[in-house]
């Protein structure tokens, strides 16, 4: 059993000396080399809360097209997802202040990595849909405004970590063990949580091994976990995120059905969503 020291978060374990061969190796070709399209510092201006508004302004001068579509999209739909803010954002400035300097940092993030390559596109569907569905979750358990944000990031990048390893793939043109990827892919998400200077919860729910419950009933973290076992489960059987409306007319369900669509829609990635119509009883 090796281990490899991950600072303020503890060690993590290696099953064996050829595990830690490989995990260097994914290193040093693919993720210390992973390359945004700008410096990470254009983004680190989000973290500073007294930042500036016209610094804030350029930040959209660094990004491509289709994230800054996608991040507006994003913002948009926030009204939808448990925010009272409501009319369209279309200014920079705006975009990030309705999704909170923090979170838009988060997002283009990844944006920009989850959709960097055709190979990465079922990772980047399965992530924003545990991202759609923990935050529908979270919102519907009654999570308070900032513990449904942790819930919808931590969703997110819960298996960033598997972003360097199907590029690791595809430059060396092979396939690495399903076990092998379940079980390290934490590892690499929080080094990319340190890489970038992410906020540490993200990576405490990326090692997260427990469901836990905190003094107000489930934590963020066990709700990040339901959206991983729906979504998972989802996947496995179809290759897309599987709704079923159940009862017909309902406007509660309607208005639901509606946000989770919109969602998946601003985000390109419609085609990964499957709603069926209700079920007719049998006679």
């Amino acid at each position: 059993m090796e281990t490899i020291t991950l600072q303020k978060f503890g060690e993590f374990k290696v099953e064996t000396h050829e595990d830690l061969g490989r995990l260097r190796e994914i290193e040093t070709q693919v993720l210390d080399k992973l390359n945004l399209g700008f410096s990470p510092e254009v983004i680190s201006i989000l973290d500073n809360e007294d930042a500036r508004q016209e610094d804030i302004e350029k930040i959209k001068l660094k990004l491509r097209q289709d994230v800054l579509s996608r991040l507006v999209g994003r913002a948009n739909l926030v009204s939808h997802l448990g925010k009272a803010k409501t009319g369209e954002a279309h200014q920079f400035l705006n975009v990030v202040m309705r999704l909170g300097m923090k979170p838009a940092k988060v997002y283009i993030l990844a944006f920009t990595l989850y959709f960097s390559s055709q190979e990465l596109e079922e990772l980047a569907a399965r992530s924003f849909s545990m991202a759609i569905i923990g935050r529908v979750l979270a919102r519907q358990l009654g999570l308070n405004a900032l513990d449904q944000d942790r819930v919808e990031l931590g969703a997110l990048l819960l298996e960033m970590g598997k972003i360097p390893m199907v590029l690791y793939e595809k430059q060396n043109r092979l396939k690495l063990d399903s076990d092998f990827t379940s079980r390290y892919h934490p590892y690499f998400g929080v080094r990319m949580v340190q890489k970038y200077a992410l906020p540490d919860y993200l990576a405490r729910v990326m090692l997260n091994q427990c469901f836990s419950i905190d003094g107000n009933g489930f934590s963020a973290a066990a709700v990040v976990d339901l959206a991983h076992c729906v979504v998972e489960r989802s996947f496995m059987r179809s290759g897309k995120f599987v709704v079923q409306h159940q009862s017909q007319g309902d406007q509660t369900d309607s208005n639901l059905l509606s946000t989770i669509n919109n969602a998946f829609q601003v985000i390109g990635l419609r085609k990964y969503l499957e709603i069926k119509a209700p079920s007719t009883p049998a006679r």
